[in-house]
């Protein structure tokens, strides 16, 4: 997903689930301002050290919450990143969050909050696979408001990453 960012100096970008803090160091590269979250608090501290490494403490802030939960509710984005987990199954462990979302729960409460954090031009910049039932997310996304675009794909071996921008329907 890195490569297929587009951000602007004037951009205000959120990276939800960031993992290791790739996402977040590559937009805060061009960004204005970044905000990493990730409910794991191993996530957190590698984001953190990375994101040091790469001398971006200044521009780049990192959060421990889950989705939106550790925000201002008044704080508003250019872009939101956001790599769910979405193998079906129970997640059991930390790591487990990172692969599991039963039931598209997680897609369909991201999908249903991300709004309230987006200027009004705003948009969400996500990938997805072929082998989670993509169409489904798909089907939330529709549901909840939410227009879809392909804008990347990448055929592997048993299944196909896209990356999603969904805007909001007016």
């Amino acid at each position: 997903m890195a490569k297929h960012l587009s951000v602007t100096p004037e951009d205000e970008v959120l990276d939800i689930g960031t993992g290791s803090g790739v996402l977040a160091i590559t937009a805060g590269q061009s960004a204005r301002k970044v905000v990493a979250v990730d409910i794991n608090p191993h996530a957190v501290r590698c984001a953190k050290l990375n994101i040091a490494t790469n001398g971006m403490t200044d521009k780049i802030a990192v959060l421990q919450g889950d989705l939106f939960s550790s925000l201002d509710p008044k704080s508003k984005f250019d872009i939101i990143l956001f790599s769910p987990p979405y193998l079906e199954g129970q997640p059991k462990s930390l790591i487990d969050q990172a692969l599991f979302d039963p039931g598209k729960s997680l897609v369909r409460r991201f999908l249903q909050e991300a709004g309230l954090y987006l200027n009004a031009k705003g948009y969400i910049q996500m990938v997805y696979s072929t082998i989670a039932d993509s169409e489904r997310a798909l089907q939330i996304a529709s549901e909840l408001g939410w227009t879809c675009r392909v804008i990347a794909q990448d055929k592997r071996l048993l299944e196909t990453l896209y990356i999603w921008r969904l805007t909001r329907m007016h």
